[in-house]
């Protein structure tokens, strides 16, 4: 199993939050073609949420997310999170999805429908410890802005295509 990884020892100091109008993307990059079936990540939720989230991997445009899903099966849903408690969720992508090295990536997060008032917070390290990307947020126009100081919590795994590709950021 490859993977890519950015997470330090989870303290949950820092956030970004994804509501109903509110995106949150983190950019990366790989260093080898790999098939890439799944994403997790380290996020919370409140009681009143009802909607699920939706988890997607979009090429760079101008160095932010470009809307544009990188393999057609990049998208996939994180069930509705009510807890307020920190935990791992991971995002179950289709086969056949290759990215390629060297090439910028989004990891997006929103609602899926985006009504009501969902909060649900992604855990983030202020200390911007990953050099191959970080934060950007939108609201529902997406007009990125970005946040350069930090970087949140995801892995990003497959089969991939070659033996060994791991990254561990810490």
């Amino acid at each position: 199993m490859s993977v890519l990884t950015n997470y330090s020892t989870p303290n949950d100091t820092d956030w970004w939050t994804i509501d109903q109008t509110q995106r949150i993307a983190q950019s990366f990059q790989i260093n080898a073609e790999t098939i890439v079936n799944l994403a997790t990540v380290r996020i919370r939720g409140n009681a009143s949420n009802t909607r699920d989230l939706r988890v997607r991997i979009e090429t760079n445009s101008g160095g932010a997310p470009s809307g544009t899903l990188a393999g057609g099966n990049l998208t996939a849903l994180i069930s509705v999170i009510t807890s307020a408690s920190f935990d791992t969720r991971t995002a179950s992508f289709g086969d056949g999805n290759i990215l390629q090295p060297a090439t910028i990536y989004w990891l997006v997060i929103k609602c899926e429908i985006e009504d009501g008032t969902q909060v649900n917070n992604w855990s983030a390290d202020g200390a911007g410890s990953y050099a191959n990307g970080n934060v950007s947020s939108a609201n529902t126009v997406p007009t990125w802005t970005d946040r350069p100081l930090y970087d949140n919590w995801f892995t990003i795994e497959g089969p991939g295509l070659s033996s060994g590709l791991q990254n561990k950021i810490w």
